[in-house]
């Protein structure tokens, strides 16, 4: 009902100090930045702007901003205190996923001015959100883990420019790679993969059954 998240639907990503003081201050505009599902009018450059984008594509937007984060850490703030959590005779846990550096990350690269402003968004965020706790029940009676899930090479392209090795597979060459190498294999026709999504590659287990194959081998 408060439709928090509509409250950024004018604002832009501005960046958070001086351009000049940023170790890639010069990396704000690269023909490697190629944004997912990019509309016309949203641009590589800051400021990155959030007005123009309606409905479901706006809450898209969102997520390739650090507004997002800050979006996430005001829920787990506002859950904190009307929970009444760590107030209790037990022990409570709560875990809270900054996820947009993992956006962001993608589609700038982590050697954007992007990525590297939006990781003092992060710090400012987790600022905001362990004061609340310290509000709530003392930093000294809560245990704070910070973890991440994966960690981001440079972007491809990017680094071919810099003649290092580098390059994307695609999907589909990786799928007809694959048949072809099982079709040789077993001497057949048939093809044995019928989907793939990173990471995963998806065998059709009625080819499988139908040549009499084992599906671990």
């Amino acid at each position: 009902k408060l439709k928090k998240a509509d409250q950024y639907k004018n604002k832009s990503w501005e960046l958070l100090q001086d351009k000049a003081t940023y170790i890639h201050s010069n990396s704000d505009d690269r023909p490697e930045e190629k944004t997912y599902n990019e509309p016309e009018h949203r641009t590589n450059v800051f400021p990155h702007s959030l007005a123009g984008f309606q409905d479901k594509e706006y809450y898209n937007q969102l997520c390739f901003t650090p507004f997002a984060d800050e979006l996430t850490a005001d829920f787990a703030i506002h859950l904190l205190r009307e929970e009444k959590l760590g107030q209790g005779k037990y022990t409570d846990m709560l875990i809270v996923s900054l996820s947009m550096s993992d956006y962001i990350g993608h589609a700038y690269g982590p050697e954007s001015l992007e990525y590297e402003d939006n990781l003092l968004h992060v710090d400012a965020t987790l600022a905001k959100l362990f004061k609340a706790i310290d509000r709530a029940v003392g930093l000294n009676h809560a245990l704070i883990v910070l973890a991440s899930d994966h960690g981001g090479d440079i972007v491809p392209e990017y680094r071919t420019r810099l003649a290092m090795p580098g390059g994307r597979i695609d999907p589909a060459d990786l799928k007809n790679a694959i048949n072809q190498a099982l079709q040789k294999k077993y001497n057949t026709r048939e093809d044995f993969v019928f989907g793939f999504r990173n990471p995963s590659i998806y065998l059709d287990p009625r080819v499988v059954e139908k040549l009499k194959l084992d599906m671990a081998e």
